[in-house]
């Protein structure tokens, strides 16, 4: 994969989130998947912002939106707004974090028994154990 568009730092992420949002908004952005790594580092800062507008546009427009972070950190704010898609994968979460996601009851979880890769997928209101395939040797 080829990524068209790469930003680190808080003024490099607000103005490429404010690109893409323009983009999504204007119908330019055609396919592709946006990511955004480490949301929660990206709180409180001018980046914040831009990337709540650019998570509406996304949902608006179908656009698949990919966020990485800390899960306490999803209850509020723009994090919330990740996930208004009501669809996610949450990796190796206790019962208490995927229920605070996805608002549903899930019992009992023990995390220790998970490979690396499983995890749970939360679309159409429903919550489905998968595997998620990882590097035999991650560099």
């Amino acid at each position: 994969m080829t990524w068209s568009m790469r930003a680190f730092g808080e003024e490099a992420v607000a103005q490429a989130a404010a690109t893409v949002g323009t983009d999504i908004e204007q119908g330019r952005f055609t396919g592709g998947l946006v990511v955004v790594e480490a949301l929660d580092e990206l709180l409180g800062d001018d980046a914040e912002d831009e990337l709540g507008r650019l998570f509406k546009m996304a949902r608006e427009a179908g656009v698949c939106v990919l966020v990485d972070g800390a899960i306490d950190k999803f209850n509020y704010g723009v994090p919330r707004l990740a996930l208004a898609s009501r669809q996610a994968i949450v990796l190796q979460p206790d019962a208490d974090e995927l229920e605070q996601i996805t608002g549903l009851a899930v019992g009992r979880i023990d995390r220790a028994r998970f490979p690396p890769g499983r995890a749970f997928l939360w679309a159409d209101a429903g919550v489905s154990l998968i595997q998620v395939a990882t590097p035999t040797e991650i560099p």
